[in-house]
């Protein structure tokens, strides 16, 4: 058995059907609770793209983590709250789970794309 420790477990992908799971621990209540992100939709991907390049990742602002909390609150399909999270999740895990999301999403479609526009 997997022990929680409040982090990104796993992710895996189906190119064919364009789904990224994203498998993800947070202690809710003081009970370990798993929460997964299926389907990405193409809006999600724009509003990662956006969401990376408004913040400033050398410098924080409070403000700015706010806004990285509900943007995985909102990838993961608002089943927690930002409170939720930011409760049950370790301070050590914080910046490594926002890096992963925004990389697992942005990955996504670099994945998809990048045979394209080659002729054999």
């Amino acid at each position: 058995m997997i022990k929680c420790l409040g982090i990104l477990r796993h992710s895996t992908r189906s190119y064919r059907k364009g789904d990224l799971s994203l498998g993800y621990c947070i202690k809710i209540n003081g009970k370990d609770k798993t929460y997964t992100a299926g389907f990405i939709s193409a809006r999600m991907v724009r509003r990662t793209i956006a969401v990376s390049q408004e913040i400033n990742f050398d410098n924080i602002l409070p403000e700015e983590l706010d806004k990285l909390m509900d943007y995985i609150v909102e990838l993961f399909g608002n089943q927690f709250s930002r409170d939720e999270l930011y409760d049950g999740l370790a301070s050590k895990d914080l910046i490594p789970t926002i890096t992963k999301c925004i990389n697992e999403v942005v990955g996504e479609v670099s994945s998809a794309t990048a045979g394209e526009g080659k002729n054999g």
